[in-house]
């Protein structure tokens, strides 16, 4: 408590005020610099993946995607793709699945990646399983995961049934790229 002269005691008040608000503008500053996962390194991240210089990023997805966060999430998901583009199909297939039960939004498009990594990895029978799409998964992502399963179910002898999920595909409302595959898989079954 201030024994000084009013003014004295309104200086001390204010210093001691700055102080406080310098102190939480250094620990907010050291916060935010320590925040689990950058936006930017997930924009860095993707834009490597999309060049295919994975090796670049590949140390810092690894230690993001550790972060049980959305964009810890978002990481992993980043990471299944450059796993998967070096060939490590079971490891990407889990960073995949990991992605998919973390983060709703991406969940189908991870559910995806796990899918794609199960069929190069020559596990038809999980692509398969993987490419059935859970209630609520929106269109695109559904036709996607479709056609991944119908390219399976093909490669493991089941050409009806391949058939008959590519009828369905040609037969709807989606991308050229969905219906360009889909007809590419009815002509082969």
């Amino acid at each position: 408590m201030c024994r000084a002269g009013h003014s004295q005691c309104r200086a001390e008040i204010v210093r001691l005020l700055l102080a406080g608000i310098t102190v939480a503008l250094v620990a907010s500053a050291t916060a935010a610099s320590e925040l689990p996962v950058a936006p930017r390194m997930l924009a860095q991240a993707a834009e490597a993946v999309q060049r295919q210089a994975c090796a670049d990023v590949l140390g810092s997805l690894r230690l993001a995607a550790q972060e049980p966060t959305p964009s810890g999430a978002r990481a992993a998901y980043l990471l299944g793709h450059c796993l998967a583009a070096a060939g490590r199909y079971d490891e990407a297939r889990s960073v995949f699945l990991d992605a998919s039960r973390r983060h709703t939004t991406l969940s189908a498009y991870a559910r995806l990646g796990a899918a794609r990594a199960a069929f190069r990895a020559g596990d038809i029978s999980a692509a398969a399983d993987l490419g059935r799409p859970p209630a609520g998964v929106p269109t695109a992502a559904a036709a996607r995961l479709l056609l991944t399963r119908a390219e399976a179910l093909l490669r493991a002898g089941d050409a009806r049934e391949a058939a008959a999920i590519a009828r369905m595909l040609v037969g709807g409302k989606h991308s050229d790229g969905v219906l360009a595959d889909g007809w590419w898989l009815l002509g082969r079954a």
